[in-house]
């Protein structure tokens, strides 16, 4: 039976392979757009849009806004500078699809590049070959989940995974034949990861730093000084690359917080963060907030607390661990994977290396406080080499004559592919019933409003936590609509008065639902600012 051998007839031309693979991730993302529109919802999303309207806007950072605590929210940083959190790059690739019409267009393409460099990191494993390159990189382009957070999703999983596949695929091509062209692929990757995922991007660098060690440095079998040399001489542009990336990410952290070893993140967790990232971490003191919904996201029990405070103990720590296995091989495979980790032992040789290297990524996992699918991203090529490895070996399977292996293997992909597409239908229901849905609305109704408006924010009683009201873009006072919390009367009638051109309303967020209405002491506040400079 020949089922692959279409595969292999384009597998065999790489320029071709490429086309097909790019052109199928794009289509899987315009079909999941179909299937699960995407509108930032968490607070998360909108910190990921900040970095992209601020480096869209030609600036890598905005400069602090004078009313500051007004515009206080989760993962955003307002001084000594207003920006996100997040790393730069997944920002910029959100930037190049904001400057085309529509910012996912860049996560989009991120996700196209993301599976083109699997596939060419899939075709140099020697177990894998062009035709199981070619279903590898296809499967990633059309898995659900994968597609749903990262090639439609504003997280930046789809520039995490290019980040891997570079590293890696520079890795394996080194090891065959040392070319100054994959040690620069391998400097490239690791370079996109430093700005992407500093430390799962670090620890992503740890196996292929150890197993180039051991080529250099493994007894009766190393290198011969020739081949040593040439590896020598290939890695050492790849290493220029990654110092070069070393020294835009100091020169990023230095015009977003002043410091070039201090990234926003580490700025806003010292200023905002009431747990460390990693368990092992004592925790910060106690801090004060300029709005209950940061207070109650940060309290005791809260969502950001919670994991911490929960996993310091041995059976809390065990709880955490089983938590994020769960998390992370339900997103890539849920029942499929026991029929992968049962052919794993029959492929050993040929994945003990991407297989002890997850070792080292689910050590690492293990030790912080959170857990998301991007997480994972910097290693997902090497577990997807080993399921394809693995599936390859289901394939070959033969009972007598029969090829049992090949329904075995469609099964595997069938059943996989039927749980990840339920798994983002649930998702997607449970998106609809977030009350973060009515904010597109409410911003299109206020924003086709006449004149320019200051929309003040209080949260009451049952506001979620996980969503929020005060979002803005890079340039607040540009804006026609500014979205501000309403603080003490002093500190708001300033910022009244500072937007005086602006019709003010009040927007009332609880458990009960939103309620927008004029805001009665604007005018009073207003008039009485008019009265003194007059």
């Amino acid at each position: 039976m020949k089922v692959l051998n279409p595969l292999a007839l384009i597998a065999t031309n790489t320029h071709s392979a490429i086309t097909m693979v790019t052109g199928i991730a794009l289509v899987g993302c315009a079909w999941m757009s179909a299937l699960f529109p995407t509108l930032p919802i968490t607070l998360e999303d909108f910190s990921a849009l900040l970095a992209a309207d601020t480096f869209a806007s030609g600036r890598l950072a905005n400069p602090p806004h004078p009313f500051a605590r007004h515009f206080d929210h989760a993962f955003v940083l307002q001084t000594p500078n207003y920006v996100s959190t997040f790393p730069p790059l997944p920002g910029a690739a959100l930037a190049l699809g904001q400057l085309l019409g529509e910012p996912l267009y860049g996560v989009a393409l991120s996700f196209a590049l993301a599976c083109t460099a699997l596939y060419c990191m899939l075709r140099a494993w020697p177990a894998i070959g062009p035709k199981w390159a070619m279903v590898g990189a296809l499967l990633t382009s059309l898995h659900p989940q994968i597609l749903a957070y990262w090639g439609i999703g504003y997280t930046g999983g789809a520039v995490g995974l290019l980040g891997g596949a570079l590293l890696y695929g520079g890795l394996f091509r080194l090891l065959r034949a040392p070319a100054v062209r994959d040690g620069l692929i391998l400097g490239a990757g690791a370079g996109v990861l430093v700005s992407t995922q500093p430390y799962e991007g670090a620890v992503a660098c740890v196996p292929a730093a150890g197993r180039l060690l051991y080529e250099f440095f493994r007894g009766p079998r190393q290198l011969a000084g020739r081949d040593a040399r040439l590896l020598g001489r290939a890695l050492l542009p790849g290493a220029a690359v990654l110092i070069a990336a070393l020294l835009v990410q100091g020169y990023y952290n230095h015009e977003t917080t002043g410091r070039a070893l201090t990234t926003p993140r580490q700025a806003y967790d010292r200023a905002y963060a009431s747990v460390p990232d990693f368990l092992f971490q004592e925790r910060p003191p106690h801090k004060t907030y300029n709005t209950v919904s940061l207070e109650r996201l940060y309290a005791d029990g809260g969502r950001q607390t919670a994991p911490y405070l929960s996993r310091r103990s041995l059976v809390g720590f065990l709880a955490g661990i089983a938590a994020k296995a769960h998390l992370y091989l339900s997103f890539f495979t849920s029942m499929g994977f026991i029929a992968i980790a049962l052919a794993v032992p029959f492929v050993w040789r040929d994945v003990r290396f991407a297989a002890l290297a997850w070792v080292l990524f689910g050590v690492a996992l293990a030790v912080e406080t959170f857990e998301a699918p991007h997480f994972a991203a910097p290693f997902a090529a090497l577990g997807i080499g080993i399921a394809v490895v693995a599936l390859r070996r289901v394939w070959e399977l033969r009972w007598g004559q029969a090829r049992v292996g090949v329904l075995l293997a469609a099964a595997i992909v069938a059943v996989t592919f039927a749980e990840q597409l339920e798994a983002v239908d649930r998702l997607g229901s449970q998106r609809q019933l977030r009350p973060m849905n009515e904010r597109p609305l409410l911003v299109e109704l206020v924003e086709k409003s006449a004149g320019r408006h200051l929309v003040l924010v209080k949260y009451g009683y049952g506001h979620s936590v996980r969503w929020d009201w005060a979002i803005n873009r890079a340039d607040i006072d540009a804006s026609k609509v500014v979205w501000a919390l309403e603080l003490e009367p002093e500190s708001t009638k300033n910022l009244v008065n500072y937007f005086a051109d602006r019709t003010v309303w009040l927007l009332r967020s609880s458990g009960r639902g939103i309620e927008i209405n004029p805001y009665p002491p604007a005018e009073r506040w207003k008039t009485a600012k008019l009265e003194e400079s007059d």
